[in-house]
């Protein structure tokens, strides 16, 4: 059986799992960094749950149930998100009546092995998303300074920045980068985008890369996206409003107030338009 497949087993040991032991199987981080080092992705395994809980599409459970794996999946999710999330699937199972129904583990677990990719996520991304899990003591879903310094103190972490080619304190320097609000914490989004930003640079140069080439790599990205995000707005604006509307799950608003609602949340735009 594929990795901990075994913890998919009830206690009675007969190879079969309720919907609820499958969420507690996949809620774990270690599982989820497991999936991606042989290129899962989340989006498909959250599809191949829906299918193995034979649950039908279209239906408001099947949507429920789809909103709660995809904010578990996610890496911009906080703690406090992924508990909710937990709680709304466990809640939607039970309406359904089928939290006692068994699934084959052995099936499951061999469906899973056909989602597998040639080429796995970057060995590093799994390695920050490991630290970051193991750092965040209070699981707010966020790093603050102390916390972020302390995981860098250990010899494992250590080990793993030098097996990368990454230095220590430039590493530990990144935290004032990344921390671009100014709210003295980091997601583990914005870890991994400093990461794979400085990655990127150590790459590309030969000369010894310091804070202030990830400074202006990083505001370089920004830029590249408000680029996008201009151009989306500019090409098609009633489509990028329903994106937006569709991505932050905000009630349908009549067409006069689209404009107006696109540019309260990217306020960049308004000072596009009147210049």
């Amino acid at each position: 059986m594929l990795w901990g497949g075994q913890e998919l087993n009830n206690e009675d040991g007969k190879g079969q799992f309720t919907a609820n032991v499958l969420l507690t199987f996949l809620n774990k981080g270690s599982t989820q960094r497991k999936f991606m080092r042989v290129g899962i992705e989340m989006s498909e395994l959250t599809e191949l749950v829906l299918d193995s809980l034979e649950i039908p599409r279209g239906t408001r459970n099947a949507d429920r149930l789809r909103e709660g794996l995809d904010t578990m999946f996610s890496s911009e999710s906080s703690t406090a998100q992924r508990e909710e999330a937990v709680r709304d699937f466990r809640g939607t199972i039970t309406a359904m009546r089928q939290e006692h129904t068994l699934f084959s583990s052995s099936d499951f677990m061999e469906r899973v092995l056909r989602l597998r990719k040639p080429t796995p996520i970057p060995r590093w991304k799994i390695l920050f998303k490991q630290i970051f899990e193991q750092a965040d003591l209070d699981r707010c879903g966020t790093l603050t300074k102390e916390e972020f310094t302390a995981a860098l103190e250990s010899p494992q972490t250590q080990a793993r920045l030098e097996s990368l080619g990454l230095d220590l304190d430039l590493v530990e320097e990144m935290f004032e980068v990344i921390d671009v609000d100014g709210s003295d914490d980091v997601t583990e989004a914005e870890l991994l985008l400093g990461v794979e930003l400085l990655l990127e640079l150590q790459k590309e140069s030969d000369d010894i890369v310091d804070v202030d080439d990830l400074r202006e790599r990083l505001q370089q990205h920004g830029h590249r996206q408000l680029q996008v995000l201009q151009t989306h707005t500019e090409e098609e604006p009633a489509a990028f409003v329903t994106k937006i509307r569709a991505e932050e799950k905000m009630p349908s608003s009549p067409p006069a107030e689209k404009e107006t609602e696109a540019l309260r949340r990217h306020p960049h735009l308004q000072a596009k338009d009147s210049s």
